[in-house]
């Protein structure tokens, strides 16, 4: 007789496929920032350091579903170096996923030292990081709160969008079919389709497809050719993939080590920080 295996299914995660193999790139990348990009230079809450989003309530937040799961890959790598901390390893993945899809890797410096948080203490005070609905002004209210430029913001658009993790949480596909790849195709794309509102039948989000195409951008893509200064950094970035590929790498890092203060104004990841 054979044997049946009951697999727990609940911490499986589901991948993107590219060149029909599971590919976690994308949802990585989007695990990094979501941490990240929780930080407030107003009141120094929220950053990377201390893996939060582990805990409610960021890990109930509808941008960060199924990072559970997400966190749940990497926990053999977690378990396997006795010093390495959640908050370390959830960039150092982003980081190593955005060198892989790069045409000019070695371009993600890590900085560790971070340290894991015991629970979600202090993020009952942010909103959720991620907002794809959010007028030019939300946006702009953001990357204030955050610490960003506009061309901070719009060369940060750029990064892997993976079709599963955007599938979880109420809309279609990417914007591009090849989600391994960082390039400045993202502002060339954008500025070449023509693009068509459309409202997502299982979710009532807003969204937008490419006519003719299987290419999707979301309202935050489309505040960037709406906005007359973030259109002129679409336009920059289009003409220069070099020029993008070293900025996104300088912006993401910035981000990344946003919240790793030394004294009132210094960064023990300089000279890093930019």
């Amino acid at each position: 007789m054979q044997k049946v295996i009951n697999l727990d299914q609940s911490n499986i995660l589901t991948p993107d496929y590219v060149n029909n193999m599971p590919y976690y790139g994308a949802v990585f990348v989007h695990l990094a920032y979501q941490s990240a990009s929780t930080f407030r230079h107003t009141d120094y809450l929220g950053g990377a350091n201390g893996a939060r989003i582990r805990f409610p309530p960021q890990s109930e937040w509808m941008p960060n579903i199924a990072m559970d799961k997400a966190i749940h890959l990497l926990q053999p790598i977690q378990q396997a170096f006795r010093n390495l901390s959640w908050a370390d390893l959830i960039v150092f993945t982003g980081n190593v996923a955005l060198n892989g899809a790069s045409a000019a890797p070695n371009m993600y410096p890590f900085c560790p030292g971070r340290t894991d948080a015991s629970d979600g203490t202090g993020s009952e005070f942010l909103p959720p990081n991620t907002n794809f609905s959010a007028t030019v002004a939300q946006m702009r209210m953001t990357e204030q709160l955050i610490g960003l430029t506009d061309e901070e913001t719009v060369v940060l658009s750029a990064r892997l969008r993976s079709p599963s993790q955007m599938a979880r949480m109420g809309y279609y596909g990417s914007w591009t079919t090849d989600i391994s790849t960082l390039s400045n195709q993202y502002f060339i794309t954008l500025l070449s389709e023509t693009w068509q509102p459309f409202t997502v039948p299982s979710s009532g989000k807003l969204q937008y497809k490419a006519l003719g195409k299987e290419l999707y951008m979301v309202q935050t893509d489309m505040n960037l050719l709406w906005d007359a200064t973030y259109l002129a950094y679409v336009q920059n970035f289009a003409e220069d993939n070099t020029s993008f590929l070293s900025f996104f790498a300088q912006t993401w890092t910035k981000l990344m080590n946003i919240d790793r203060f030394a004294g009132p104004t210094g960064n023990v990841c300089n000279p890093m920080m930019k």
